[in-house]
This record gives structure tokens, C-alpha cells and sequence, in this order.
């Protein structure tokens, strides 16, 4: 019985110590988006009998890495960070397959045609020469990522084992920040006029821990879902105060 005991807590042990110190063996996440709910129960139908392309955003990220880790080394002091401008770059080695200027307008076009707003929508890199009424862009200025490793201020008093103590104290011992900044906006094929744009910013916190769940960059999908969800609103608003010649333009 005794023996049985301490083999669970060996277990236990060990189980704390892998998921403290983290996964040993590199591997790429990949960024992965599911569009949101439809914004009306009557958006099923085409709303407007327009064709829309949608075309890669630009892409204003700047290329700076921020490195205060080591600041939580310092007695007293809580946590250290690291910030990137691009979380494609966190590592040596690609961590998370992530293109926003090709991965948001994608993802834009899923929630334009699942909202039914247009007769067609479709993803246009440039080549695609088709006739469109719409011409849909957009720019992304900030992915900004920030990885801050916790300490409590403890470094100096636990000289070994700190992510050990602090999963079996129930402490998040890392806490990772997603934030994003774009604008997309909406023009008329036939006189390059702005009808419709938006602008999404918002961040969000993921903490990890024994008692604390979620990927490392889960939250820039769930930022991009909220952000395009309140762009659908907003271009559905516009749609339902405008006739038709606003949007296609011409004589």
C-alpha cells in the first residue's frame, strides 16, 4: 500500500515537472480560424447582387524583439517579459505558422460569405483579373505578442525548482498577451471610392499553469473572431441605410 503510495506521488510528481518546465519536443502551431456566428438570423440570403474581392492585407508590423526576462531574475521582482512584434518569429525556429496579411482577409472572406451580405465573394492575391463591383483591402499594423515569466519576487529565496513550486502552489507561472491592430476597409470597383471600413484593436491574457488551459497563441484566433464579428455588424448596418447605388456606383 505503501509502495503504491509513493508511486502516485512519483507520478504526480513528474507530471508536475513536465508541465511546468513545458513541452521538450519543438513543434509549429498553426494558425486556425472558425468564423463566428451569423450577425442576423435573416442574413442567410445575398443581401446585395454584388461581386467582392477580397485582397491581401498590408502588412505595417514593425520587427522589434523586447528581451526583460532576465528582470525576474532580480530579487523582488514579480515577473520578466519578452515582447515580439511578429509571434511568427518567437523562436530559431517557426513555433506558429501565422501570415496575417494572408491568414486575415481568408478569414474575412469565410465571414462575408457565411453572412451572405454579396452575391460572391471570393479571395483575390492580385492575378485574378474577374470583373468585381467591391475591392476589399485591408492593413495590419500590430500581432504584437508578450511572454511574461512569472517569479513572485521569489528568484532569491528559490534557488532550483521555482515552476515546480509555483504549479503545486496553483500559481500561473508563465502569462502570454496576443494583441491586435487592423483596419479593413471596403471600395467601389468603378471610381476607387471608400463605402464602408473598420477598425478592430483589442489584446487578451492567456495564463498557463497545472489549473490553467489554452494554447500559447489561441487567443490571436479568438481577438480575429471577435474583431470581424463587430466588422459584420457594423457592414451589415451600412447595407440595410444604403440602396444599391452607393454600393456599385456608376451612372
Amino acid at each position: 500500500m505503501k509502495r503504491a503510495g509513493r508511486t502516485n506521488l512519483c507520478t504526480l510528481v513528474a507530471a508536475l515537472l513536465l508541465t511546468a518546465a513545458g513541452c521538450v519536443t519543438k513543434y509549429a502551431t498553426k494558425f486556425a480560424y472558425t468564423p463566428s456566428g451569423l450577425v442576423s438570423a435573416d442574413a442567410a440570403a445575398p443581401l446585395l447582387p454584388l461581386r467582392v474581392a477580397v485582397r491581401p492585407f498590408q502588412d505595417f508590423r514593425g520587427f522589434k524583439v523586447v528581451d526583460h526576462s532576465l528582470l525576474g531574475l532580480v530579487p523582488l521582482v514579480p515577473y520578466g517579459t519578452k515582447s515580439y512584434d511578429r509571434p511568427e518569429r518567437t523562436d530559431t525556429q517557426p513555433s506558429f505558422i501565422f501570415n496575417p496579411a494572408r491568414d486575415f482577409p481568408r478569414a474575412l472572406v469565410d465571414e462575408l460569405r457565411q453572412n451572405g451580405f454579396f452575391q460572391e465573394v471570393v479571395y483575390d492575391s492580385g492575378a485574378d483579373e474577374r470583373d468585381v463591383d467591391l475591392i476589399v483591402s485591408g492593413r495590419v499594423t500590430s500581432t504584437r505578442f508578450v511572454k511574461k515569466r512569472m517569479t513572485y519576487g521569489l528568484s532569491v529565496f528559490i534557488t532550483g525548482g521555482l515552476d515546480l513550486f509555483l504549479a503545486l502552489a496553483g500559481l500561473p507561472y508563465e502569462i502570454y498577451e496576443c494583441a491586435v491592430s487592423f483596419t479593413v476597409e471596403a471600395r467601389r470597383a468603378s471610381d476607387d471610392i471608400v463605402v464602408w471600413s473598420h477598425e478592430v484593436e483589442d489584446s487578451r491574457l492567456n495564463f498557463v499553469g497545472v489549473y490553467y488551459g489554452g494554447g500559447r497563441y489561441d487567443n490571436f484566433a479568438i481577438l480575429l473572431r471577435q474583431g470581424l464579428h463587430a466588422a459584420m455588424e457594423s457592414l451589415e448596418n451600412e447595407i440595410r441605410t444604403r440602396d444599391l447605388s452607393y454600393w456599385k456606383g456608376g451612372p
